[in-house]
């Protein structure tokens, strides 16, 4: 492709690259928040003498669901703004890579994140007595489960930012499977922690003089299921290594 041409291309993948980021990226933050405030609702409802706890956890949540949809923002605005990039197939596929990496990611982790926040509102609302340790374990929970947004956000940096002068094809496809290894390999960890802290907040409202054995057993079942994710996180690197 002549040079005029390679250029035009890597600023269209580029722009497609940011509607992707941030399209994909808001999903899962839209819906899990939409879930904490229909629970939170119904939980003052049900409730009305604990309506502030329920507002200030719903807010609480909603924040952190909120967040890989941010990391998301923040990539789609780099790469508007990124400026003059190199005109070669390897910078085009990048573009993409990116906006894959960080908006795939953040879907799972977005309802992962608002599920466990969801749930901590019902659970409030079941027990209001024992609020502040479901609150507790709802902040873990959303922690741990904000990671595999995060490793997407990090390869989508790294895709940004490093030079991409070498034109070949082999190049162009390891940055793309990059971001498709981390896009698609982070789904199942943000969807499988947020399940294990729902639960964890389900049954703490059951049963609070469990919530000690319960928040360990969440945190050692979250931090197994985000080793697929640091699996993906870590292929992503070899193959934005290969040269």
């Amino acid at each position: 492709m002549a040079g005029q041409e390679i250029t035009t291309l890597v600023n269209a993948m580029t722009f497609m690259g940011a509607g992707i980021a941030m399209g994909f990226g808001a999903v899962g933050a839209g819906a899990g928040e939409g879930l904490t405030a229909a629970l939170a609702v119904k939980g003052m409802a049900r409730q009305p003498r604990v309506q502030g706890e329920l507002l200030r956890t719903m807010l609480l949540g909603q924040a952190l669901t909120e967040s890989p949809s941010i990391f998301a923002l923040m990539v789609a605005l780099m790469m508007i703004f990124s400026g003059e990039k190199a005109a070669t197939l390897s910078q085009a596929a990048a573009m993409i890579a990116a906006g894959v990496s960080v908006g795939f990611s953040a879907i799972c982790s977005g309802v992962g994140t608002g599920l466990v926040s969801a749930t901590a509102c019902r659970s409030i609302a079941r027990q209001p007595e024992v609020g502040g340790r479901i609150s507790g374990i709802m902040l873990l929970g959303q922690a741990v489960d904000t990671s595999p947004s995060v490793f997407g956000f990090i390869i989508a940096l790294l895709l940004i930012i490093q030079p991409q002068e070498i034109d070949s094809l082999p190049r162009a496809a390891a940055l793309l499977g990059a971001g498709v290894a981390m896009s698609i390999g982070t789904l199942g960890s943000g969807l499988a922690i947020g399940w294990i802290a729902s639960r964890a907040c389900t049954f703490v409202g059951y049963r609070p003089a469990v919530a000690g054995l319960v928040t360990r057993t969440m945190l050692l079942g979250g931090a197994i299921a985000e080793t697929l994710g640091i699996f993906s996180f870590v292929v992503a690197l070899l193959l934005l290594s290969t040269t």
